[in-house]
């Protein structure tokens, strides 16, 4: 009998010995975080910075004009019957033709590189209609495609001076392209503005016209009507 009850004892020891070198179970590993189903991109490079302008995009700027010390800086008088006041600070130049009274330039703007030019011409007997060299003056400035400046775009008022008829036309912006007979030697002017006018004289007419970047001749419009009406016949 006590044999039997060993046997048993040995078999239940075997039994929980057994059961104890059994490896317990691994937990089951976590759930990964749920997130987008597409994964993120990956950020944009940086734009790479604008190069700085070349020595070619540089403006150049031209020096100014001096004036001609031998003619009168204050008051023009011509041979052909008229005379008006030189703005202060503006120069005179010597007339590049036979057909200019006088040739003028304003004090250029803060910023611009060229000079503007005011060129006062006469024709004894006259120079086409007053309607055909308006349409002349605004076929001389260009809009942004290229073509003539329409009426509607342009300032045209009358102003009578010293008994005498004068019609002024301003274009405030366009590129200047002169078609008259300097054309070859006068630059085209981008971003310009134009200023002329037709004084009906006894004999013939005056046209005075001041053109050049759009800044430099609207600060000089003051001074260009006032010289206008300062003019004599």
């Amino acid at each position: 009998m006590l044999a039997a009850m060993n046997r048993r004892l040995a078999v239940v020891a075997f039994s929980f010995a057994a059961a104890c070198s059994k490896a317990e179970p691994k937990p089951a590993p976590p759930f990964p975080p749920v997130g987008p189903v597409n994964p993120p991109k990956s950020a944009a490079p940086a734009a790479a910075p604008k190069a700085g302008p070349t020595r070619s995009e540089t403006p150049k700027v031209e020096p100014p004009r001096p004036a001609d010390p031998s003619l009168d800086q204050k008051t023009v008088k011509s041979p052909t019957g008229i005379s008006f006041d030189v703005p202060a600070g503006w120069r005179r130049f010597a007339p590049g033709s036979s057909m200019r009274v006088a040739e003028l330039g304003p004090p250029r703007a803060e910023g611009d590189t060229t000079d503007s030019t005011l060129v006062v011409t006469y024709f004894r007997g006259g120079a086409g209609t007053l309607e055909s060299n308006i349409d002349r003056w605004l076929g001389q400035m260009l809009d942004a495609s290229g073509a003539p400046t329409p009426r509607e775009r342009a300032r045209i008022e009358e102003l009578t001076i010293s008994g005498h008829k004068a019609t002024v036309v301003d274009v405030e912006s366009g590129t200047y392209k002169d078609t008259g007979p300097m054309a070859a030697t006068t630059p085209t002017v981008e971003h310009a503005r134009l200023l002329a006018a037709q004084l009906e004289g006894p004999e013939g007419a005056y046209f005075f016209k001041l053109t050049g970047p759009a800044k430099t001749v609207g600060a000089a419009r003051d001074a260009y009507l006032a010289m206008l009406k300062s003019a004599k016949l």
